[in-house]
């Protein structure tokens, strides 16, 4: 079957804003598009509870991504506290970190503040499942963990 000339300008014109869209350092003659589509999808249009779903299911979760995590790797407090558990929040970050550059082989600051931004949400969302009296807290503690990652992780 012959393909007709709109699928070949559509396809033509998806591969050049996907081109356009990816950071400097990728090679677009061998990136992936669909894992990184993929990627993206679960990174940022996944809800929370989802993604923890999907990533507690070996057998259900897409195995060409890295889904091993520490969690919150923060000194003396880790991943839950008296009024907070960060553990799907961090788990997540790792997920979006530990992926993005093995498919673009570098994190450019934009795809850091990008994926820091999905943690600070996903650390208040944590939060907004607390009893009304431990959320004060929460959100403070999920405030110091996206500080501190932004600090490490730079601009």
């Amino acid at each position: 079957m012959r393909k007709k000339p709109i699928s070949f300008f559509l396809s033509g014109l998806l591969a050049a804003a996907a081109t356009l869209l990816l950071p400097a350092s990728v090679n677009a003659s061998t990136f992936n598009y669909s894992s990184y589509s993929q990627w993206r999808a679960l990174m940022f249009d996944t809800s929370l509870g989802k993604f923890e779903s999907i990533a507690k299911e070996p057998d259900n979760r897409p195995n060409k991504f890295d889904w091993s995590t520490d969690y919150c790797s923060a000194p003396l407090v880790g991943s839950t506290g008296l009024t907070f558990d960060f553990s799907a929040a961090c788990r997540r970050h790792d997920f979006g970190y530990r992926n993005v550059k093995s498919l673009t082989y570098a994190v450019s600051a934009e795809q850091r503040r990008e994926i820091d931004e999905q943690f600070r949400s996903d650390l208040r969302y944590s939060c907004s499942k607390r009893s009304i009296w431990q959320r004060p807290t929460c959100y403070a503690w999920s405030e110091t963990f996206y500080r501190v990652v932004r600090l490490v992780a730079g601009p």
